[in-house]
Formats: structure tokens, C-alpha cells, sequence
């Protein structure tokens, strides 16, 4: 798989979720990835698809998806650790 060649991870089995992340509250920035992905231990992969570096800003972008991302993973009253 992609995950396993770029990172190195074995994913056995995996789900593509939806890849709408919803800001939570109304007038925030709405993200949509590219790839969002679930594998069989819960972990939740991000996987953007570009074809140009655009600099700063674009890796600004992509460590935002990534809050994102984890906070949506995170409901309230569990750990950080259960991420």
C-alpha cells in the first residue's frame, strides 16, 4: 500500500472515511483531504497528493489538516494518549 511504501507502517486492512472534516463551529475553516484513511488498530492516516512545492504556506496548510485530523479523532473526556 502507499501508507506502507512512504511510511513504513503495515496496514493489513484499512477503511477510507470521509474526507470532509467538520470545523465544529460554524464560520471555521472546512477542510477536505485528499486521501483519509483507517487501518484495523485505529489509526488514521492523511494522505495529501500533491504535483508542486508551494512553499511556507502549503506546509502551514497541511499542519493544520493535521490538528485537525487528530482533534476530530479525540472525543472529550479520553486521553491524549489514546490518540
Amino acid at each position: 500500500t502507499i501508507i506502507e511504501r512512504v511510511t513504513g507502517i503495515r496496514v493489513k486492512e484499512s477503511t477510507v472515511l470521509n474526507p470532509n472534516l467538520d470545523p465544529g463551529i460554524i464560520g471555521k475553516k472546512r477542510i477536505i483531504l485528499d486521501v483519509h484513511v483507517k487501518d484495523e488498530q485505529n489509526r488514521h492516516f492523511n494522505i495529501e497528493m500533491q504535483t508542486t512545492y508551494k512553499g511556507l504556506a502549503e506546509m502551514m496548510r497541511f499542519e493544520f489538516y493535521g490538528a485537525r485530523a487528530l482533534n476530530n479523532q479525540l472525543n472529550s473526556g479520553k486521553k491524549y494518549r489514546d490518540l
